[in-house]
């Protein structure tokens, strides 16, 4: 960086985006892992740390021949747009099971299954059916209450 006359500020900036981004995706991802693996949790977590390393020394080899046939520009434009371009399908694969889980499908179920339902009013309509349950239960004992005094 120095050679380059680029400010001290520039790589610091990059290293706070790189530790800003492992700790968004690292604990969920293990926790994932643990979630699925409960009987060899911490065996499939340092298998993952092992292949982020391994992969990470491989990287390294291949950016030094990438640098060299390609130049240092060229390279480091290239991993800047294949590393969009993943983000880009990761985004679009987080949007579409979330819309799938959160979003419209979830509503028409409950919608087929209690019409009437409004797609704001899931909360609402469950209180009030919940409430309708209680006074029914309150009718229910009361009724049987009378009925046991006029015996």
């Amino acid at each position: 960086t120095l050679h380059y006359n680029t400010h001290i500020v520039g790589p610091l900036v990059g290293h706070f985006v790189i530790g800003v981004a492992s700790a968004a995706y690292l604990p969920g991802l293990f926790g994932y892992i643990s979630t699925i693996k409960q009987q060899n949790a911490s065996a499939a977590a340092a298998a993952v740390q092992a292949s982020m390393f391994v992969i990470a020394a491989v990287l390294i080899y291949a950016s030094v021949a990438g640098v060299q046939s390609l130049g240092f520009g060229w390279f480091f434009t290239l991993l800047a747009f294949i590393q969009l371009l993943i983000a880009v399908i990761a985004a679009l694969c987080l949007w579409r099971s979330f819309s799938r889980v959160y979003g419209g499908t979830r509503v028409r179920r409950q919608q087929q299954q209690q019409p009437g339902l409004v797609a704001g009013d899931s909360g609402l309509k469950m209180m009030h059916s919940r409430v309708e349950l209680l006074q029914t239960a309150s009718d229910d004992r009361g009724a049987a209450r009378d009925s046991v005094s006029a015996v």
